[in-house]
């Protein structure tokens, strides 16, 4: 019993938290982002949260204007040794387990972003649910080096744009490395990803004057790229047909329609919830493609005066003109997919899981059949509340 206790005692005492880091020993990788460097090889930028000039991780910091992030800037013939080269210049130990953002630029979009997702997935310390964006028609470079009011975190101010214009107007999507890899390892789709921009980028958009005025320079979530299965960047959706992405993925939550209700002034539309559902199939050698959306509003602001929301036949031609704008907006977004030769909506998944015999004998041609599709929408739409106000004057 006493050989026991001893062992025990010697046990207790060789114990430690072997794999423990502390906090002034790390670097907190906020964001990477990645560019061409020399047409073949990458420019990484490492943005690092700066201790002394931060709180909290979410943004919080002292309510001074100071600058609460560090960017450092290494380059290579591969993206490790560009990544290795960037973290060399810092004394501490990178942590990527707080990286809220991967931001890409156009150049390397338009060369491919695979080999650097691959090895990002791989990575232990890197979650495989941060979202990608691309720079569009910039560097990453410029993107992270626009300092940001209010969330005075760059990387973590654009994270929150994405989650408030996807929520909040159906305008854009968060899309994660394990959500863009998915995409470009099946047969479902073509992978999207948000782009985001900084608008009038100067050198001073990086530094405390810029924070010191009361409209600063900031960076904006802009546009949605298209990518190929190979993971390289085919073109910019246009702007207008943003939402029906949204609307085809079944990820609306909110989204703001104007709709017409005299010559002159415009009613708001509030889509609280929309379901749709997609049906492919092969009829005489020709791919026919229907699509069912039911969407549900509220009147969010009556554009018109002297108009009594009260009566029936008011509601029901907002309906009917919600309806036909939604029918529109889709199918033109369609079409334009079709333009492209890009099944971004995966009809071609569709036609695989209800009918695996029929897509084994067009597999090969499918893009060919996806744009000579003939399209069928249809849109149901109910207006659930009209607000407390009956007469705009």
């Amino acid at each position: 019993m006493k050989k026991m206790m001893i062992m025990f005692c010697c046990l207790l005492l060789l114990t430690s938290c072997g794999t423990q880091r502390e906090l002034n020993e790390l670097a907190l990788i906020l964001s990477l982002g990645v560019d061409v460097y020399e047409d073949t090889g990458y420019q990484v930028t490492m943005q690092i949260a700066d201790p002394s000039e931060i709180i909290s991780i979410t943004g919080a910091t002292s309510g001074t204007t100071s600058i609460p992030i560090v960017n450092y800037t290494g380059v290579g013939p591969t993206f490790v040794e560009a990544l290795e080269n960037a973290a060399r210049q810092v004394s501490r130990t990178a942590f990527y387990t707080h990286m809220a953002l991967i931001v890409v630029g156009q150049d390397l979009a338009e060369r491919g972003i695979f080999p650097v997702l691959d090895i990002l997935e791989r990575e232990t310390e890197i979650r495989e649910n941060v979202p990608i964006v691309v720079a569009k028609q910039e560097s990453a470079f410029h993107i992270l080096n626009s300092l940001t009011m209010i969330n005075k975190l760059p990387a973590y101010s654009i994270k929150g744009k994405l989650k408030m214009n996807e929520e909040g107007f159906g305008s854009t999507m968060m899309v994660t490395i394990k959500d863009f890899l998915v995409k470009k390892d099946s047969e479902a789709s073509f992978p999207i990803i948000s782009g985001v921009i900084s608008p009038n980028y100067t050198e001073k958009t990086s530094t405390k004057e810029n924070l010191e005025q009361a409209a600063p320079k900031s960076s904006l979530v802009s546009g949605l790229a298209v990518f190929d299965h190979g993971g390289k960047f085919l073109y910019w959706m246009k702007d207008e047909h943003k939402r029906s992405v949204l609307f085809m993925e079944n990820r609306i939550q909110q989204a703001f329609v104007m709709l017409p209700c005299d010559e002159e002034n415009q009613t708001a539309i509030k889509i609280m919830y929309a379901k749709t559902k997609k049906e492919t199939s092969i009829e005489k050698g020709q791919a026919k493609l229907n699509i069912s959306i039911k969407a549900e509003g509220e009147i969010d602001g009556l554009g018109c005066p002297n108009k009594e929301m009260t009566k029936k036949q008011i509601i029901s031609g907002y309906e009917k003109e919600l309806e036909k704008k939604i029918k529109e907006e889709v199918e033109a977004a369609v079409k334009e997919a079709q333009e492209q030769e890009t099944d971004i909506y995966g009809f071609n998944d569709v036609l695989y899981r209800s009918k695996p015999d029929q897509w084994k004998r067009v597999k090969d041609s499918w893009e060919e059949l996806f744009s000579e599709a003939e399209v069928h929408v249809k849109a149901e739409a109910e207006i659930k509340r009209t607000g407390n106000i009956t007469n705009s004057n």
